[in-house]
């Protein structure tokens, strides 16, 4: 089949086909760079949300042992949870809430006016899902009460919701998300 083209048409395949393997391989590069992030960002947000889990464990694990009454136990650990941020350029953009079990906020750094409140079909993200029942929903039906759940929501301050990955934890004994 190649006999039958001349020089100049052999040497024009050539360069097509070695421009079609850089095609290639670039968008595979790109793929594999998307995904690292995408990955690199779980793990960063189910380190973020174990620490913050953690704080919560130990001052439940305070009220179960006696050593402290379980109302200020819960007290401390939602206020410690409202002061943590991670992520952003300086480490404040992103912050941490807790949610019970039926849907009443517990504790929402941005929104404190929600507290004690039920909040179930109250918060819609922009494609109108509910976004606790979501995340209780994703909590759930995880083997292990922890689930990554996809919302859109506006960035505190601002107006247009924006893709946001959320990762979830639940608080056993005290039914916390």
């Amino acid at each position: 089949m190649l006999d039958n083209l001349t020089f100049k048409r052999k040497i024009g395949a050539l360069v097509l086909v070695a421009i079609a393997g850089l095609a290639i391989v670039s968008a595979f590069s790109v793929w594999k760079s998307q995904r690292q992030i995408v990955d690199s960002r779980r793990g960063q947000l189910v380190a973020a949300v174990q620490s913050a889990h953690n704080i919560v464990a130990a001052y439940q694990a305070k009220a179960a042992a006696g050593t402290m009454p379980e109302e200020e136990a819960q007290k401390a650990a939602k206020e410690a949870v409202k002061l943590a941020r991670y992520g952003g350029a300086e480490g404040k953009s992103d912050y941490f809430y807790i949610w019970a079990m039926d849907g009443t906020s517990v504790m929402h750094p941005i929104k404190p006016e929600w507290d004690g409140q039920a909040m179930l079909g109250k918060v819609k993200d922009g494609s109108g899902t509910d976004i606790v029942k979501a995340l209780i929903d994703g909590v759930n039906g995880s083997k292990d009460g922890r689930a990554f759940v996809d919302t859109m929501f506006p960035r505190p301050g601002q107006k247009d919701p924006v893709p946001k990955l959320q990762y979830v934890a639940k608080v056993d004994g005290w039914n916390w998300v």
